[in-house]
């Protein structure tokens, strides 16, 4: 039995994560479908019965231990951009919406499929092998953080 090709594309949420004036990213492990690997903002798609919000924190607490919430009052003033180009679209199947968020809580540790979990400065995410369009969101979100006065 052939795998039908894909229709539509998913919706799905990138967040940034703050923890204190780090930034938190996940590193695939080697059983990773995709990217094994690589460093990554702890994202998902959105499945039903879920909003932005919620698919946000949840994921992250899976991936990382950690508990986070939008770092502004609402998901709409902590976002930072959409990302929906084809080439993401035809490789990943979504597109993505990124936010920031704050770690409210939690204990750091990798979740299924990841290999580490490490808060890094800004200055140190270009010597990592970061993963998909993932270097572009960090660009973006830590451009907005900087805006924000939330790091240097």
């Amino acid at each position: 039995m052939t795998e039908q090709k894909q229709q539509y594309a998913y919706v799905g949420v990138d967040p940034i994560v703050l923890f204190g004036r780090l930034i938190v990213l996940a590193k695939r492990g080697p059983d990773a479908k995709t990217g094994p690997g690589v460093w990554h903002t702890p994202g998902t798609v959105v499945r039903i019965g879920q909003n932005m919000e919620s698919a946000m924190c949840s994921r992250v607490r899976e991936k990382t231990g950690l508990v986070v919430r939008p770092l502004c009052d609402t998901m709409q003033q902590s976002f930072v951009r959409f990302y929906d180009d084809l080439q993401r679209i035809n490789e990943y199947g979504d597109i993505a919406l990124s936010f920031l968020s704050r770690v409210v809580g939690g204990e750091m540790w990798p979740g299924e499929h990841i290999a580490e979990v490490k808060a890094f400065r800004p200055d140190e995410l270009s010597s990592l092998h970061i993963g998909f369009d993932h270097a572009q969101i960090l660009k973006d979100g830590i451009a907005r953080l900087r805006d924000l006065g939330e790091i240097d």
